[in-house]
């Protein structure tokens, strides 16, 4: 199995290389975001997305599910669900986002604030073996960093690289997380982030204009690769 692993991570790294941010698209902790560190980006109001993930090493148990739902216009309210193989124990994580400072064109901050798991449901234990559960609350500044222009002179301008940073409040080993994400073409998009001090890297590609494919690798250093498939729809 360990050729496999390694094979799988392969493929996901390359698939990465190649392909280039979706936003608005669920982190595996459901809140929207990358692997496991959140965006600044919320669900648009009066729409939902779902998504489903498994763990390639794990496939019969260890299914995952995810819901988040825009309240209001920077308004986010998210679920998840975990199995016993991903949290030690069933596990439910009940979270809010609100994006304080609304983006506009150019180089300006978007900054959002959010809890992630409100019930303290998993307090105590880890996702994925590494990453703290418990109540965590957030605060992330999320910003263009390189952009390109459209070819119609009357279209704004494209996000093509985009950085996160942001501080956690809670249990986990390290209060600060870091995030890059690059779109090279509009459906493809590619990204890593630093979120427990641990390094994780994913690359999402919406082959429908309400399906998104994710490959995600969580931890560099001994990976789990986790595959899935996200749903965006007006409610």
């Amino acid at each position: 199995m360990c050729w496999m692993r390694r094979g799988l991570v392969a493929l996901t790294l390359c698939v990465a290389g190649v392909v280039g941010a979706v936003k608005a698209e669920p982190s595996l902790f459901g809140y929207t975001g990358l692997v496991f560190a959140p965006t600044a980006d919320t669900v648009p109001r009066n729409r939902f997305n779902a998504s489903w993930h498994v763990d390639t090493e794990f496939v019969d148990t260890s299914s995952s599910y995810t819901m988040a739902y825009g309240l209001q216009e920077g308004i986010e309210i998210s679920v998840s669900r975990f199995p016993r193989a991903i949290a030690g124990a069933s596990t439910t994580l009940l979270n809010l986002k609100v994006r304080i400072r609304e983006p506009e064109l150019g180089r300006n901050v978007q900054v959002a604030a959010g809890i992630t798991d409100i019930t303290d449901e998993s307090k105590g234990r880890r996702f994925y073996g590494r990453v703290e559960g418990g109540t965590r609350a957030y605060l992330v500044l999320s910003a263009p960093l390189w952009q390109a222009r459209r070819r119609r002179q009357d279209a704004s301008d494209i996000h093509i690289v985009r950085g996160h940073l942001g501080f956690v409040a809670g249990r986990g080993r390290s209060n600060l997380f870091a995030a890059l994400e690059a779109q090279l073409v509009r459906p493809l998009s590619i990204f890593g982030e630093v979120f427990d001090n641990d390094y994780h890297v994913g690359a999402r590609l919406a082959v429908l204009p309400r399906v998104t494919l994710e490959g995600k690798v969580v931890n560099l250093r001994d990976p789990d690769v986790i595959i899935g498939v996200s749903y965006n729809q007006r409610w």
